[in-house]
């Protein structure tokens, strides 16, 4: 078995909505419809989303002034 971290970065544009789905409900984080998760991921300068093993286990967006300040 492969543990190595992939991340794939998803920039100004929603990242696949079924791996956004499956992190948020193993981090018991609220659910969100398809409409407000692209919005959110729209509006978000850059959404990395880490997979290991083809699963994705992580996300993280950055927020910035495309300028610059950005916020993780």
């Amino acid at each position: 078995m492969n543990n190595e971290l992939i991340i794939k970065s998803f920039y100004k544009t929603s990242p696949p909505l079924e791996e956004i789905r499956f992190i948020s409900n193993q981090c018991q984080w609220w659910m969100l419809s398809d409409e407000e998760y692209t919005s959110l991921f729209r509006a978000s300068h850059v959404t990395l989303i880490a997979y290991q093993n083809n699963n994705a286990v992580g996300t993280a967006r950055l927020i910035s002034d495309g300028m610059v300040y950005g916020i993780l």
